[in-house]
């Protein structure tokens, strides 16, 4: 799961499933390229006694996710799962009003409360937005290319999502939905943008270039 950065006009992202449902919003030109709020899933299961098992990373963050404390899931994700947040302004927070997660223009993220389903979901969503962070960091959101440059931002993100679902823990319906926003992002590129792609390029050179 683009305001951006990352630059000017405010970018704030909400991911979803089908192209139908992406949310972007329109500015004084028209399109205001964005990262939209993800929304991952359902809300967080209610606080329960706690979760009996081993110290697994798993375990330490499922017990603060049955145990209502968000915040504290999110940190122990990213301490278990060593997620690099270096190009987070500050450190990922939760925010209830929120029901996926967004990346802001200011380099900062906030983790809604419908990504608490599994702690390899939730440290997956974390990951998604400090690539998110990242990019803004690096300047390398395209908003001359308008929805072009969005799409291939979240394409380059959700393939790196890909690459590292293994390494944390995602069962196989949380990996095919990751591929499902792949390709749903990816198909609605320009040809001549998916040729770049499929050739590991996700930096556009400018519209008037060849």
């Amino acid at each position: 799961m683009l305001t951006v950065s990352f630059i000017r006009p405010r970018l704030v992202s909400t991911i979803v499933l089908f192209a139908a449902s992406l949310g972007l919003s329109a500015c004084d030109f028209g399109f205001e390229p964005s990262i939209p709020t993800i929304d991952w899933g359902t809300a967080p299961p209610q606080p329960s006694v706690g979760t009996i098992g081993p110290p697994s990373r798993e375990a330490t963050v499922q017990e603060a996710i049955d145990a209502g404390e968000y915040q504290r899931a999110i940190d122990e994700a990213i301490d278990q799962y060593d997620i690099d947040i270096t190009a987070v302004v500050g450190a990922p927070t939760y925010d209830p009003n929120v029901n996926g997660a967004e990346t802001l223009p200011d380099g900062t993220v906030v983790i809604g409360r419908g990504v608490f389903s599994s702690p390899g979901l939730l440290a997956t969503v974390i990951a998604h937005e400090a690539f998110h962070a990242q990019q803004l960091a690096d300047n390398r959101w395209f908003l001359e290319h308008e929805e072009q440059g969005y799409y291939i931002n979240e394409v380059e993100a959700y393939a790196w999502n890909i690459e590292h679902a293994e390494e944390f823990g995602l069962t196989e319906d949380e990996i095919a939905d990751l591929r499902l926003r792949y390709d749903t992002y990816y198909d609605l590129l320009l040809p001549e943008y998916q040729e770049f792609v499929d050739q590991g390029i996700y930096d556009l050179p400018p519209l008037d270039e060849e």
